[in-house]
């Protein structure tokens, strides 16, 4: 997918704001992953599924503090 660099520029506030949203939400499902692992017991058959979706959320955040925001590197590119 190309990211066109020609539209309106995002103020500071605006710069990746949706990622920002995104990892505030993942931690909280991690969080809740963590404690409902706690309730269901290393025995349980439902701890794997509880273990995967909090790895997919940790995965997650791990993507979104690595990647560069689109809308930051757009502005880098054109001297902003």
């Amino acid at each position: 997918m190309h990211n066109d660099c020609r539209g309106p520029r995002p103020t500071c506030n605006e710069r990746c704001l949706l990622a920002h949203e995104l990892n505030n939400d993942l931690s909280v499902i991690y969080g809740h992953c963590e404690l409902l692992g706690d309730l269901v017991g290393q025995e349980s058959r439902m701890v794997f599924h509880v273990h995967m979706i909090q790895e997919a959320a940790r995965h997650m955040m791990d993507n979104l503090a690595v990647r560069p925001c689109p809308m930051v590197a757009c502005n880098v590119a054109v001297g902003a």
